[in-house]
This record gives structure tokens, sequence and C-alpha cells, in this order.
């Protein structure tokens, strides 16, 4: 009845949410809602159609998507050691050189995440939608699709919609907050008064959801024991652009480019180890690093997974090349607001005040997806035996079906 009628509706975003809103009941299997929002899963879609499969590409950065692409790397003075990871009794294990660290990653963090950077796909969220089926606004990396840590990529995706959001947490059909037990206490606080400084931020630049991405682009990220956990050194941020249509000139194959030599160079100094040196920068000497690849090939037994990943950068800059002698092409970057995105960049902490189990979950995603990357790269038969083990993992945490869409009540 609903598909028949949204061939007959084509009216304004606000009507189409109007329709949706009034015969809801008809495909929706469950409702739970944050604040002023209420969101709709719709049942009658399939996993594909609710599912995201996309890489961290230039196109990425002037869309809406969460999208969490960069590996850690151990600090200097681990460098030499040997990092594994197991799973063992129900406990996650950090084995540095001859260190074992147990992580505080709960297993509904731990499984998803691992599946995550098992994939080849950066891209975790978008509320871009698909052109092709209105009713799947709300997309997921398979590895966040109906689990509750989906559901915190939604929040931390969607929070600037209305920023009453930094202070809520979603409840459920039964009007209970959706918590894992690992998130007892991460509640936010009931009187964030003290923390407004980043609120009065959002606020007063009327900061709109379209004109942001959450990532962890360009950053560099250093693992660190401490104590008897491990760290790491820098957070996920909001990257802020102008929210202008952007140009169709070439540039943006060079932007393409850049970001290529970028994955080039991160995989070839874990494949290539101390046989990396400055002089083959891809950039300036590309011909020269394919040829010591070429000459270490032997070593792809302990790590087939780099020149595979490197020869299909290959062919993508091939593409990006054949557009550079004038012809139109994608849009570039929009022009960045470095300003804003520095202000939110330093104030991480204060997220984390305004709403715990939001941002101490994404800055999870972040650190241990880059963390997982290295080990897959750096130990590929270890990491093997690990995906297994966590594959077999039942996961304890509330059954969350992510949502397709939300609309604002009242």
């Amino acid at each position: 009845m609903f598909r028949k009628m949204k061939s007959v509706f084509k009216f304004s975003l606000t009507v189409r949410w109007s329709i949706i809103l009034i015969f809801f009941p008809l495909f929706v299997s469950g409702q739970s809602s944050w604040g002023k929002l209420r969101f709709v899963n719709n049942s009658s879609l399939e996993e594909s159609a609710r599912s995201l499969y996309e890489r961290a590409t230039k196109n990425s950065y002037d869309s809406n998507f969460s999208l969490f692409q960069a590996i850690a790397f151990p600090v200097d003075r681990l460098s030499e050691a040997e990092v594994a990871v197991d799973y063992v009794n129900n406990e996650f294990i950090v084995k540095i050189g001859d260190r074992e660290l147990y992580p505080d990653l709960p297993d509904w963090q731990l499984v998803p995440i691992a599946r995550f950077a098992n994939s080849s796909y950066q891209s975790v969220f978008t509320s871009a939608g698909d052109p092709q089926n209105e009713e799947a606004q709300l997309k997921y990396h398979p590895a966040f699709l109906d689990n509750l840590l989906g559901l915190r990529l939604l929040q931390a995706h969607l929070l600037f919609i209305n920023p009453e959001l930094l202070g809520e947490v979603p409840k459920n059909e039964n009007g209970n907050y959706i918590l894992a037990p690992s998130e007892e206490g991460l509640l936010p606080p009931p009187n964030p008064n003290k923390y407004r400084t980043l609120f009065n931020e959002i606020k007063k630049n009327n900061i709109n959801y379209k004109s942001y991405i959450l990532t962890d682009r360009d950053l560099d990220i250093r693992f660190d024991i401490d104590g008897d956990d491990l760290s790491f050194s820098d957070n996920p941020y909001y990257y802020f652009f102008e929210d202008v249509v952007a140009s169709k000139e070439t540039n943006g194959a060079h932007v393409d480019l850049e970001y290529y030599y970028n994955e080039i160079e991160i995989n070839a100094k874990v494949f290539l180890r101390d046989k990396y040196t400055p002089d083959l920068n891809p950039r300036t000497n590309l011909k020269g690093l394919l040829k010591v690849l070429a000459d270490n090939k032997q070593n792809e037994i302990f790590n087939p997974y780099t020149l595979h990943y490197i020869n299909d950068i290959l062919e993508q800059m091939n593409v990006a090349l054949s557009r550079l002698p004038g012809e139109k092409t994608a849009g570039t970057n929009p022009p960045a607001m470095n300003n804003r995105t520095s202000s939110f960049k330093k104030n991480w902490d204060l997220l984390k005040r305004y709403n715990p189990a939001v941002y101490s979950a994404v800055e999870n995603i972040s650190h241990w997806a880059a963390f997982f990357r290295y080990i897959r790269l750096s130990n590929p038969d270890n990491w093997t035996l690990f995906f297994k083990k966590v594959e077999s993992i039942t996961v304890k945490a509330p059954a969350v079906r992510t949502p397709t869409s939300f609309v604002e009540s009242g």
C-alpha cells in the first residue's frame, strides 16, 4: 500500500515524512526514540538495502559519511617488538614482545570492530540514503548493522541535527534506555551545564548536519603500553566543510591521487619495514618503490594482503590519471572550515563528558580498528587465527535493529 502511494506523492521531503508518520505502522516492526527524534525501522527492507559498502575515497569527504580508515603504528620504542592478539577464556589479549595486556574492550564492541577491520570498506555509516530506495535513508557497514555499536554510530553522526541530543541516550519502545551492561555509569550527566562551551559553539554556528564528517582522516595514531593497558595517541574528530556545491574541475583527480599515494606509502612501510627509506616516496619515486616491492615479493607469504591492496590502489590511480588532461570530473572536496574543525578536535573530552556512552564507543571503533589493521598487515597469520575465534564469540548486549530513517516527533 505504502509503495503504491509513494509513486503518487512526489512532494517535498517534509510531506514525504508526513506520509511515513501516517503509514509507518504498516511496515515498521518496532520503534525507539532519541530525544525528539523517533527512529523508524522498515522491516520490509533486506539487509543489502540497509548495508553500506564504501571505501574511503575523495568523494566520501563531501557526503554524509562517518568513516574510519587509519592504521595505528607502535611508538618508536616498540617498533621492533612483535605484536599479536588472542582471545582465551572469554578475555581479549594483546601481546607486545613479552608483555600481555588485557584491554577493557567488551565483546559487543570487539566483534563488530574486528569484522569492520577485516573488511576492505572504511565507511561505517551514512545518512545520504539510497536514491533507488528512499526508505533506506540510513545505511551501515555490515559489521554495524543491527547491533548496539551501529546505533552509537548513528547517534554520533546525527548529533548536530539537534544539539539538545548531546545529553540524550536512545530509549526502546518500552521507554527504557538502550544500554549494554558495560555502559552502566556512562549515562550523560543529568545537568551538563558546566560543559556548555561545546553546546554553545554548535548553536552559535548553526552547524548543518550535512556539512561535517566524523572521521580519523590524516591522524598519525600511535599505540603504546600504559601500565597494564594499551593507549592511543589521537582521537577521531568532526571534519567540517562549507555546505556548497563543489566545482567540477580536474583538481578532483589530484585529490584522489594524493589519497592513493598516502595509502601506498603506509602499506609499503608496513611491508618493507626497515627497508623503506625516504627515497622510496611514491610521490617522487613510484617506479623505484614498485621495484623494491617486487624484489621483496618473497615476503608476501607473511603478508599477502598488503601487495594485493597496493595493486588495487594502482589500478584506481590509473583511472584518476586518465582524468587529468582537462576532462571534467567529480566534485572536489568542499572548502574545509579549519577553525571549527580544530576547535572540535581540542574538545573531544568535552564530547565524552556530554555523552560518555556514544563517544567512548566511537573512540573504541577508531582506535581498535586502526590497531587491528596493523595486526592484519604486520602479523597476518596471527590475525587469521584471532579472527576465527572472534567469529565464534556469543555477544551479550541489547538486541537492536538499526533504524532505516528517523522523524522528529510533534
